[in-house]
């Protein structure tokens, strides 16, 4: 297991708690994620990224794979105003070209990709 320091009230006393490797993300290829998409990304407004490992551990299809089932699923949230005029498909590819030396290393990949006044009409539908 990994350490985390997060603020909350429901900490223990050194304010520490226990994250699952299959979970975190602060791992070397989620660093190495964050680092490309923002090195290969302009003007990016919101970026999130989730190790979704965790629903996954076990599988056959990671353990045949050679991937390290500790950062083997992710999902990332790309807003920015660079994906403006691209379709689905050309952020996509987009986002597959500046990981491209690192989606040897994961087995599953989902991205969401929008431009900022997409991600502003998507929130005001779900209030």
């Amino acid at each position: 297991m990994l350490r985390r320091t997060i603020m909350s009230s429901n900490l223990n006393k050194s304010g520490i708690v226990d994250v699952p490797r299959n979970r975190s993300i602060t791992g070397p290829i989620a660093n190495e994620i964050k680092s490309k998409i923002y090195e290969g990304i302009n003007g990016i407004d919101i970026f999130e990224i989730a190790n979704e490992s965790y629903k996954h551990a076990g599988h056959y299809q990671v353990k045949i794979s050679g991937t390290n089932e500790y950062e083997s699923h992710f999902k990332l949230m790309i807003i920015s105003n660079e994906f403006d005029g691209m379709t689905l498909m050309k952020r996509h590819r987009r986002v597959f070209t500046i990981l491209k030396d690192t989606i040897d290393k994961i087995h599953s990949i989902q991205i969401d990709a929008r431009t900022v006044p997409e991600h502003r009409k998507l929130q005001a539908k779900s209030t």
